[in-house]
């Protein structure tokens, strides 16, 4: 019996027990990368790919919308294939649609890659919305196994639950997720989804190099991270989460941990240098930002700034764990301007300072459990407008990031410890509360799914969730305005004109000075003019707009058009008052002034009043010959 022992012994060394054979070493087994995620974890994330398409599949149908026109309809760049590449990688990344680099928003934008695949996808198939939404949903589901493969690296070392386990519960959690529906179903989203997976795949890889000490492994996290950066910048906070993440996953030291984390700060550099040698700048160009859709804290104090930001937080927070209710739309003031002593401020900074605390200890303490909220706080801090102003007060797919790390803290709660206390319905306790999570996000994302299938829907949503918000009210007004515009003349169309210029108003009221605003309060009461042909009601409309913005082109050319058209004496009166009194004397915009007045010359070349205000005009802007002209004219008449 003893004899039989030690043969089973000596066998498991991978040495014979017949002396009269030489002793052969076994084959020695490739490293394999532990955890080992074999045949039954890959057949696990095909659960991903088609969850994501389960509650995606109806976009598939779905139009371009939003900023889909900046990145693909109307894009120079894309719109040429394979042609448009070079510009795409060279160039800002709106010079495509704005025909030139121009600093709408701080720090400008260079994100090339997600572009370049709507260029490939141009190529082949030309504008057809529905590949770019299969490529979405497709890419998005792929995210959902990086995910998968990296909580599984890093929490499991021995699965006894085929799904029961953090890294699949994590990452089903985080696929049926309804604050990602914008990224996903928005087709401009890319940027988000190609950012996450590739970082996540850098951060797969660089845990390779980790385990094998093999430079092609640090080789390829940084190629990969770099693609990450070139999708969007947020995967520049990776310069934060690799080191954490091998220093209390791995137990290494903090010098090797710092170590790990060489190839996505080396990609960051190469990003950062590209990205300067083509924007020309890192964060701020030569002029200020003055626009209140490009820079929402324009009119804020710094007090009334971060006050507000930290409400953003705590609905960044909030709509991480109970997603309810969604916009795509939070512009100014869909938030409003807080200051401290507010506790709706106050009681955020608080809360968030405890959890920053916490996530610091948490990672010296190399505790695994914590680590998704050391993950959430560092993902978040670029999109947060504390670092960096992102333009607006906040946006749910900025969080597309982030909320991996609320996620993973759910998971870790469900099946590290809710299910293993001791009384006796833990467990069921805990499959149940997990089965409710996914199955209501999953509900909830297919019931939000459908508002973006057409601007009207999608902006119907987000005023009725942010009534405050200028862009959602003034986006409103436009859907209406270019879904009945062409319509014949009807008591439906006149209706809907009416709401149009309704939405176009409380716009207005939250930013007066609003371009879209204005213009669609402008071209809303030119389709009403149809229906009563009250010309005073029209130009009382157009005076209000031109006192808010007398650049609006729109308004001058359908002056043109009622110069050609109504030859009355209410628009010589008008211009008189408009370029005259108004923005002559009460405005002193001269520029403006002598446009109206002109145009009022042209109408009736014969009225006194207009030659009047012309040579005044003219003489205070230091144009003498000009005024003597009218001044000559005067007297002649």
């Amino acid at each position: 019996m003893a004899k039989r022992k030690y043969q089973k012994s000596k066998r498991k060394q991978g040495v014979t027990t017949t002396p009269q054979k030489k002793i052969k070493k076994s084959k020695a087994s490739k490293p394999t990368f532990y955890p080992t995620f074999g045949k039954s974890e890959w057949i696990n994330s095909m659960v991903f790919i088609v969850l994501a398409f389960a509650i995606y599949a109806a976009s598939i149908s779905f139009g371009y919308i939003l900023d889909d026109v900046i990145v693909i309809n109307d894009n120079s760049f894309t719109t040429r294939g394979f042609a448009g590449l070079a510009d795409i990688f060279s160039k800002e990344s709106f010079a495509g649609y704005f025909g030139e680099q121009r600093n709408l928003v701080q720090g400008a934008r260079y994100r090339p890659l997600s572009i370049a695949t709507f260029a490939i996808e141009h190529q082949f198939f030309g504008q057809n919305p529905g590949i770019s939404h299969f490529i979405n949903i497709l890419m998005y589901g792929l995210t959902g196994i990086a995910l998968y493969f990296l909580f599984h690296v890093l929490y499991q070392k021995k699965s006894s639950h085929r799904f029961w386990n953090v890294a699949f519960i994590a990452a089903l959690i985080y696929v049926a997720h309804p604050i990602h529906t914008e990224a996903v179903a928005n087709i401009k989203g890319r940027d988000e989804i190609m950012a996450m997976g590739l970082a996540l795949w850098g951060s797969i890889m660089t845990l390779k190099w980790e385990q094998f000490s093999k430079l092609k492994y640090a080789g390829y996290a940084f190629i990969i991270f770099l693609l990450g950066l070139l999708a969007k910048e947020n995967t520049i906070t990776f310069c934060a989460i690799v080191p954490a993440m091998v220093y209390v996953f791995r137990k290494s030291s903090i010098t090797k941990s710092l170590k790990m984390a060489l190839p996505v700060i080396a990609a960051s550099i190469v990003y950062l240098i590209i990205r300067y040698a083509v924007v020309g700048y890192f964060l701020n160009s030569e002029s200020e930002i003055t626009d209140l859709m490009n820079n929402a804290f324009v009119e804020m104090s710094g007090s009334e700034k971060y006050a507000t930001i930290s409400f953003t937080l705590w609905k960044y927070l909030s709509l991480s764990i109970f997603p309810h209710p969604l916009a795509h739309d939070y512009y100014p003031y869909a938030i409003p301007i807080l200051n401290w002593a507010n506790l709706k401020a106050f009681l955020p900074a608080l809360l968030y300072t405890g959890l920053g605390v916490t996530a610091l200890v948490a990672v010296f303490r190399r505790s695994k459990n914590l680590f998704g909220l050391w993950f959430y706080l560092v993902t978040l801090s670029i999109v947060s407008n504390v670092v960096v102003n992102v333009g607006t007060l906040m946006n749910e797919r900025f969080i597309f990031m982030a909320s991996a790390g609320i996620c993973l803290l759910m998971a870790v709660f469900l099946v590290r410890y809710l299910s293993n206390q001791k009384f006796k319905y833990s467990n069921i306790l805990a499959y149940s509360l997990a089965a409710l999570i996914v199955i209501g996000y999953s509900v909830k994302t297919i019931m939000r799914v459908p508002d973006w299938s057409d601007p009207l829907t999608l902006n119907k949503s987000a005023v009725k969730v942010n009534p405050g918000s200028a862009r959602a009210n003034s986006f409103m007004s436009t859907a209406l305005y270019n879904k009945y515009k062409d319509a014949p003349l009807s008591d439906e169309k006149k209706q809907q004109m009416l709401l149009a210029s309704f939405y176009a108003k409380q716009a207005i009221k939250v930013h007066p000075n609003y371009k879209n605003a204005n213009l669609m309060r402008a071209g809303v009461a030119a389709e009403l003019f149809k229906f009563d042909n009250d010309l005073n009601k029209l130009l009382e409309v157009f005076k209000e707009v031109i006192s808010r913005r007398p650049d609006l082109s729109y308004v001058q050319q359908y002056m043109d058009y009622l110069n050609d058209n109504w030859p009355s004496g209410e628009l010589t009166n008008f211009y008189y008052d408009v370029g005259y009194n108004m923005l002559f004397k009460e405005q002193r915009k001269l520029g403006p002034a002598l446009l109206y007045l002109n145009k009022g010359y042209e109408h009736q070349a014969s009225s006194s009043k207009i030659i009047q205000a012309l040579a005044e005009a003219y003489e205070a802007v230091g144009n003498q010959a000009e005024a003597n002209k009218y001044f000559q004219l005067l007297q002649d008449n």
